[in-house]
């Protein structure tokens, strides 16, 4: 699998439930310059930044759209990996729970969010890309 550049935006929402937004770029450079207007962006309305990073991935995902509340709107839950280099996306199946956790051990912070957007090209389970 190619790898890229994924930018990786984890905001808390009122529910204290964390959402994702995945943004697919062709360089670090591109992902870091891109990062710093999303985060203007989300300071300036209030939202809660969990993290932005930027880190290469083998996962692709689709445009980001913003969630209109329609009830046909699908909710993906993902369980997201980052560590210092590497941004590891996995869908959580139905009825499955996950939870945040730091393991300082190999500085790799796993999170459980939902997106709108869909994975298009999945890290194979279970490992690292």
């Amino acid at each position: 699998m190619s790898i890229n550049i994924l930018m990786v935006v984890l905001t808390l929402l009122e529910s204290g439930q964390m959402s994702a937004a995945f943004v697919n770029t062709a360089s670090m450079e591109e992902c870091e310059r891109r990062s710093l207007m999303v985060r203007t962006v989300l300071e300036t309305t209030g939202a809660r930044i969990q993290q932005i990073a930027c880190r290469q991935s083998t996962a692709r995902f689709t445009s980001f759209s913003h969630d209109d509340g329609s009830p046909e709107t699908q909710h993906m839950h993902y369980v997201i990996q980052i560590d210092p280099q590497q941004a590891s996306i996995m869908v959580l199946p139905p009825g499955h729970t996950c939870k945040n956790s730091n393991d300082e051990d190999d500085n790799t912070i796993s999170y459980c969010a939902t997106s709108t957007q869909s994975l298009l090209l999945q890290d194979a389970p279970g490992t690292r890309p």
